[in-house]
């Protein structure tokens, strides 16, 4: 699954300067491949010679009379269509137009939602261009059409980097036997350009599909919703080879690598150069990379002395002494023993000599406990002018699953170390009023309601959020419910940033998008189960943005505006990354579940 970019300017419909006529011919679309057959039908897939559209008319899809709506058989339709769909996709992937006819009806008719040309073009950052387009003026086409546009879509990009066709809603026909049905399909394509840039393609398609013998086919299909966009030239180039900062582990799942892993990330200027380095911890060792300053890095960990042993997870670079140099804190994930007590290895703290040298301070740190410490997050909670320490503990799957999918509270404890003059942590947790044992992934410090107090945001998987509001006298209130972003879910990751320009801070939450999850309880909520339904739709519905308000609390974006089917996110970053003056958001994705790619 690809990283996902979210520009703040793209999709938002404000009005760009339009692109002149050089601009619309800079970049033109090749001629149909002559050699896409024209559709097989099977035997007995064809409707009724009545039921079919003409091609001169408007294209109807109408709903089944009598549709399917229990959920498992309407399920187990659905998961069939799903995995023919994908097999399109598939088969686009790799740009067999050829093979993709066997999908089409021989009658299909349709809108062309691939080769038509757009309506009108803006400008965006970066010499990227947004494209627009009224799918009501985009021509009618049979199945040999439909497949030329889609050539004409794809066929000058260098590479297909992501063919991705879901079924988001379907109903069938409940006749003695299901034959026909109508589908909403997302379609997403993602392609590398001639020039190295990048290609987007989005589209919102309603079909017709048609059992017969040879299986399901497309019979109709309409364009609800398109939308792509391309530049030039590319954003971001992989130098990490040439940089010196590519080391390559065991893949997930050969020999060797059969658990999970956990890993972070930390950046600093460690040795006081004014350049910042990279600190990567693994399951097998630590690996610091010095920038050097001409666009290459050495690595220098064991020399610095913060080799360290396996099964680091997140790590953070920061002043803990207040000397003017970068110290380094270093989770670990520990284990849990047979009485779910806490042993293994601990959370490591590398105090920096001031040259650029670490000296493993641990066991006169504080921080010599055992702990399941998935990320770290620096706070001065207590505004005595030392940084302290929250650890999100979450939990240990190869030991103990979590105890539910809604409010599972059997994770590891999450932690607040407070920092005494530099010297030493202290344990606060419960004195604070942070203890808990919810599987926390990531938090966020950030003074949200400008009291002069910084407050804490929690993200936990298998259940509800906390926001952690800052008394100022030592210990939080959890104000997340009455705020509105509890945020019931499977939270990754969060950040605080001014996403709108309007001063104050916004929150954005990032999660897993689950196509299935959402079909299925929207299934349920037309059962007449909203209440539940709605509640569990956050398990599946990906990433969400709230906008702080003048009052002090937040306001929930539209769905989309965070990125909602940015896929299955495991971690995010805000950034103006194109240089407008707004924030950006980049996603880290990818998960692997099933045997099938569409399983995720």
């Amino acid at each position: 699954m690809l990283p996902c970019l979210i520009l703040a300017g793209c999709g938002t419909g404000e009005a760009d300067e339009p692109v002149q006529a050089a601009e619309l011919a800079r970049s033109p679309l090749p001629a149909p491949r002559a050699d896409i057959p024209a559709p097989k039908a099977a035997p007995d897939a064809a409707p009724d010679a009545a039921t079919r559209p003409d091609p001169e008319a408007a294209i109807e899809i109408p709903d089944p009379d009598d549709p399917v709506v229990l959920l498992k058989p309407s399920e187990l339709l659905t998961v069939s269509v799903q995995d023919w769909v994908h097999g399109l996709a598939e088969k686009i992937a790799i740009r067999d137009l050829v093979g993709s006819a066997t999908w089409f009806d021989s009658e299909f008719v349709g809108r062309d939602a691939f080769g038509s040309p757009p309506a009108g073009q803006s400008n965006l950052p970066l010499d990227a261009v947004r494209e627009r387009y009224e799918p009501e003026g985009f021509g009618m086409v049979d199945g040999a059409g439909f497949l030329a546009g889609l050539d004409r879509r794809i066929g000058s990009w260098r590479r297909v980097l992501q063919s991705e066709w879901r079924v988001t809603q379907a109903e069938f026909q409940a006749d003695e036997v299901v034959r026909w049905g109508k589908v909403h399909l997302h379609v997403r394509l993602t392609g590398m350009t001639a020039s190295g840039g990048r290609a987007d393609y989005d589209g919102r398609l309603i079909a017709r599909v048609e059992r017969g013998e040879a299986g399901w086919k497309f019979s109709r299909l309409e364009a609800v919703d398109v939308k792509s966009s391309r530049k030039r030239d590319p954003l971001f180039v992989d130098v990490s080879r040439a940089t010196g900062i590519s080391h390559e582990g065991i893949r997930y799942g050969q020999p060797g690598n059969d658990s999970d892993a956990w890993n972070g990330v930390a950046s600093g200027d460690f040795d006081g150069d004014g350049r910042y380095d990279i600190f990567v911890p693994s399951s097998e060792r630590n690996f610091l990379y010095r920038n050097r300053g001409d666009g290459s890095f050495d690595e220098v960990a064991a020399e610095s002395g913060v080799l360290g042993e396996g099964g680091g997870t997140g790590a953070l670079f920061f002043d803990v002494d207040n000397d003017g140099d970068q110290d380094l804190v270093v989770g670990h994930v520990g284990a849990l023993g047979a009485e779910r007590e806490l042993v293994g290895d601990t959370a490591h703290l590398y105090r920096n000599d001031g040259g650029g040298n670490f000296d493993d301070v641990t066991a006169d740190s504080g921080l010599d406990v055992a702990q399941v410490s998935y990320s770290l997050t620096a706070l001065d909670y207590d505004g005595d002018g030392f940084l302290d320490l929250f650890m999100c503990g979450y939990g240990r799957m190869d030991v103990a699953r979590n105890n539910s999918w809604i409010e599972s509270t059997n994770g590891s404890p999450n932690r607040l170390m407070r920092n005494v003059d530099g010297l030493r942590f202290v344990d606060v947790t419960a004195a604070a009023g942070l203890d808990d044992w919810r599987w926390s992934y990531q938090a966020a410090a950030a003074d949200y309601d400008l009291d002069g107090h910084i407050d804490l945001y929690v993200a936990n998987n298998f259940g509800s959020n906390r926001l952690y509001h800052n008394l100022g006298d030592g210990t939080f209130e959890d104000v997340a419910g009455k705020l509105g972003v509890a945020e019931r879910g499977n939270s990754m990751a969060v950040s605080w940033g001014d996403m709108n320009n309007d001063g104050r801070l916004d929150l954005f939450v990032a999660g897993p998008t689950s196509v299935t999850g959402e079909r299925v309880m929207k299934r349920v909520r037309r059962g007449g189960r909203e209440a539940m339904a709605d509640d569990l739709l956050n398990l599946a519905s990906g990433n969400s943005l709230f906008f702080g308000t003048k009052s002090g609390g937040f306001a929930r974006a539209p769905r989309g505006y965070g990125g909602a089917g940015a896929g299955w996110v495991w971690s995010s970053a805000l950034a103006d990354l194109d240089l407008d003056g707004a924030l950006d958001i980049f996603c880290v994705n990818g998960f692997v579940t099933g045997d099938l790619p569409q399983d995720t």
